[in-house]
């Protein structure tokens, strides 16, 4: 990618960005946060939370 197009994409980001209401980006940040996965599971997979579970049986 050329420096000019590199600076082209990125003006075009921010005005879209800029022009969007702030509202619009309240709710898609609460949309990306409810679809994400938890901590646990994206950086241990299902292990982690069989883990995590198995432990919390202790606990009680």
């Amino acid at each position: 990618m050329d420096s000019e197009e590199w600076i082209k994409d990125i003006t075009v980001r921010f005005v879209r960005y800029v022009e969007t209401p702030r509202k619009v980006h309240k709710e898609n940040r609460k949309h990306r946060k409810q679809s994400k996965e938890p901590w646990l599971t994206r950086w241990f997979g299902m292990s982690g939370m069989g883990i995590s579970m198995w432990l919390r049986g202790f606990r009680r």
